[in-house]
């Protein structure tokens, strides 16, 4: 079986590569888009400063709720070899993983070993995408907020050689 593997296999790719590619074709009577000027569109190199909030707290909760289902599980089942490890946020689902078996008094966890496993995986990845977001949020380049418009006026003496009296001036 394993000497047709490879020539199976050189087939199969032989006939991937020389299938023809499909293209997309235009459609017949299609619109003309128009494109605005480049100084009538405002184009924003990064995003803006409030996104950072969202990517934080976004962070924080995908970093603190499978830590804190972790800490919780290893503070239930203190017996199980690795749990200890749960308490370690975003390398100690890993290092569970490895140090994963069936607790002294429990000698058929077999099904039960596994899933925890899974949950092991399941937790560091989500721990580790929360520790992403997090950095994400808090080093991202941003664009800088634009200047409100202030309104702000003041009275002035005026003196000339034709009157004297005040003035109002203002910015707008």
């Amino acid at each position: 079986m394993r000497a047709l593997a490879v020539p199976l296999s050189a087939a199969v790719s032989l006939l991937v590569a020389s299938s023809p590619v499909a293209a997309a074709d235009e459609p017949q009577g299609s619109a003309i888009h128009t494109i605005a000027a480049p100084d009538e569109v405002e184009a924003m190199r990064y995003p803006p400063s409030s996104v950072r909030f969202g990517l934080v707290g976004g962070g924080l909760v995908a970093l603190g709720i499978p830590y804190g289902i972790g800490a919780l599980c290893a503070s239930a089942w203190d017996d199980v070899p690795g749990s200890e490890w749960l308490y370690a946020p975003v390398i100690g689902p890993w290092v569970a993983f490895v140090k994963n078996d069936c607790a002294p008094d429990d000698s058929g966890c077999g099904a039960i070993m596994v899933m925890r496993g899974v949950l092991y995986v399941l937790g560091g990845l989500a721990q580790a995408g929360g520790v992403g977001l997090l950095g994400e949020g808090l080093l991202m380049t941003t664009e800088a907020d634009q200047p409100t418009a202030t309104v702000s006026w003041t009275v002035v003496p005026t003196t000339t050689p034709q009157h004297t009296g005040l003035s109002i001036v203002g910015t707008f």
